[in-house]
């Protein structure tokens, strides 16, 4: 078997979803204050991060599902899969991270790469079809001779991520990455219902699913941030253009 031919098509696509991710970024950057070497230092740092965001997702697994401890230590990689919640939150973490470790200032980074996230999603959700993972609940549907056993929740998250992306590059100006984040939080939480695969456990004392615990927190940390910097405007703004006196 050749070598390509043994390769997850889900790693694949997630190869393909990065380099567009990459490339995104690269191109939002040339519109921000950063000089090219700060630019340079952006695109490498975030592309990096996507290796050790990937070990997070998948590492994170084997917390939701414990069955794997029972297999050999390297046999675990392949079998646990991957959460992107663990990917997404442990990716931002790092980046971060590099952003302060090379001085460069972290808003033109994070604005420029907020689009860029979904899009590399929604390529990697391509792989999910591929692999036959990440499959929708049981549903009987019929339309000009195409049937459909299954709801087509991978399908319906690729639409809904290209369209945020598409919102982030060309409607959304303030705060890209805060958005991301609370509209991809509110979108996977009710897809979550749709999902028919096995979801794992992380508060087994919640009756949602592991990622819809955490898209309930990020949901209103991110809603949380929005307000918070919409109510410093707004005071900002009543200082600056005070109302006239009756």
């Amino acid at each position: 078997m050749a070598f390509w031919q043994s390769v997850s098509p889900y790693l694949l696509f997630a190869a393909g979803g990065m380099v567009a991710a990459v490339l995104l970024t690269a191109h939002n950057l040339r519109h921000t204050s950063l000089d090219a070497k700060q630019q340079t230092r952006v695109v490498l740092s975030g592309g990096l991060c996507f290796f050790p965001a990937a070990l997070c997702a998948n590492l994170g697994n084997w917390l939701l599902f414990p069955s794997v401890w029972s297999l050999p230590f390297w046999t675990r990689f392949f079998a646990a899969g991957y959460t992107f919640y663990f990917g997404l939150l442990s990716y931002l973490l790092f980046f971060v991270a590099a952003l302060s470790a090379l001085r460069v200032p972290r808003a033109p980074a994070l604005y420029s790469s907020a689009p860029a996230l979904p899009l590399f999603h929604a390529v990697a959700r391509i792989g999910c079809i591929a692999e036959g993972c990440c499959y929708g609940v049981p549903w009987s549907f019929s339309l000009f001779g195409l049937t459909m056993d299954r709801f087509p929740v991978r399908e319906a998250e690729i639409a809904g991520l290209l369209l945020i992306s598409c919102l982030l590059q060309w409607k959304i100006r303030d705060h890209r990455m805060a958005w991301y984040l609370l509209l991809y939080a509110c979108m996977r939480f009710f897809l979550e219902f749709l999902r028919g695969d096995d979801r794992g456990v992380l508060l087994p004392f919640l009756p949602l699913s592991p990622s819809q615990q955490i898209a309930a927190v990020v949901f209103a940390a991110a809603l949380g941030f929005l307000l918070r910097k919409r109510r410093s405007r707004d005071h900002i703004k009543r200082a600056l253009f005070p109302a006239a006196k009756e």
